[in-house]
């Protein structure tokens, strides 16, 4: 594995780590199995609040990534990395990566002390949940500009007006933070609170039920401004790098649950008198599926190691990580649905949400395409 600028620090599993996989699978799988998501994504808001709280005040992992001034555990990627597999793994129904990782990536790196005061202890206690708007395309276009124009009063305070579509958990946050543009085409991170004046929130129809977006539509609502203003991607940079991160993480997990799926199935459905993984065309398709799993979590593992204080390096390692899991997820959809035969195809059994989350989630945050892209800028080719 390669790097650009300084040196890569691979994580070892240890103990610490080990125990906290396990810990949060065993309350996924107590409290988020199969038919828990099923409920919940076809429901009204997409949020499992139980289980959310349990992963607040029982385990303590929102605050993984918040420093311990602002309340949080003051861990790091190795720690999130963890936490995120295993939601992933188990598609939960919950705002961990924008909230949790996405939107304190965000507080940190704008350096507004008086602003990570006020929201990161309310993520990390679970009671505030702070949405990041990353999916729309003009934000992601080779030349990004937001399509929410902001405006300082005469009283100093900031509006904003436009339309906002594609933020996750959107109708359900506390709180959003969105990029804006000025009247001098800078740009900067504004939070806006749920019940703010002029604000309404819609939600979309999207093809992952467990991830519910939202369309925001601003008129002269008030902001807050997080951190100061200034080139658009400049101020993009390390959030989209982080939430790309994130759904890697997540991709990787689920890519993971699939493989033993479907492999489980493959040696307990019988044809011709025997196990249907006997035969040598199935086991050739898991054996390359395992392969590029493997090269996922290779992938993963730059991403979450990648030096923070190096833009370059991050930047790259998020984009392999945003090209190789995703399409690893997606593979591992469709291998699964096909493998699993007629059953795999109806709507009782759990392949088509995986799928549809395959779908979606290598589109949200910027295609295949995009992220190749940006690594050849990255790479200066």
């Amino acid at each position: 594995m390669s790097t650009t600028a300084g040196a890569l620090l691979l994580t070892e599993p240890t103990d610490e780590l080990r125990s906290m996989a396990e810990a949060v699978r065993s309350v996924l799988a107590a409290e988020s199995p199969i038919e828990r998501v099923a409920a919940v994504a076809d429901g009204l808001d997409g949020l499992d609040a139980p289980l959310w709280r349990t992963l607040a005040q029982d385990l303590g992992v929102t605050g993984v990534l918040v420093p311990e001034a602002h309340g949080g555990l003051g861990l790091g990627w190795a720690e999130a990395r963890v936490v995120l597999e295993a939601l992933g793994s188990s598609l939960a129904c919950v705002p961990f990566a924008p909230s949790c990782v996405v939107a304190v990536t965000l507080v940190l790196a704008a350096g507004d002390e008086g602003a990570a005061g006020d929201i990161l202890p309310g993520i990390v206690d679970g009671s505030t949940v702070v949405a990041v708007a990353l999916g729309d395309d003009s934000v992601l276009a080779p030349v990004s500009r937001s399509a929410v124009a902001a405006e300082l009063g005469v009283d100093g305070a900031w509006v904003l007006t436009g339309d906002q579509p594609f933020v996750p958990y959107g109708t359900v946050a506390d709180a959003i933070l969105l990029l804006a543009r000025t009247s001098d085409d800078e740009h900067g991170w504004f939070l806006v609170a749920s019940d703010a004046r002029g604000l309404s929130r819609s939600a979309m129809s999207v093809v992952d039920t467990t991830r519910p977006q939202a369309l925001l539509r601003l008129e002269s609502t008030p902001a807050r401004l997080v951190g100061a203003v200034g080139r658009c991607d400049d101020l993009l940079a390390p959030v989209l790098d982080a939430a790309v991160a994130a759904a890697a993480c997540e991709q990787l997990g689920a890519s993971r649950h699939l493989l033993d799926l479907t492999v489980a199935y493959a040696s307990t459905r019988f044809q011709f008198g025997q196990p249907i993984g006997s035969f040598q065309a199935l086991q050739h398709r898991l054996a390359d599926l395992a392969i590029s799993i493997d090269t996922a979590a290779s992938a993963v593992e730059y991403a979450v190691s990648a030096a923070p204080a190096d833009p370059r390096q991050r930047a790259e390692a998020a984009s392999i990580s945003g090209v190789v899991c995703s399409e690893t997820f997606y593979l591992a959809a469709l291998e699964t649905i096909q493998i699993h035969g007629g059953i795999g195809f109806t709507w009782e059994h759990q392949a088509h949400r995986y799928y549809r989350r395959a779908l979606a989630s290598r589109v949200a945050l910027g295609s295949p395409a995009f992220h190749r892209e940006r690594l050849l800028q990255s790479l200066a080719l």
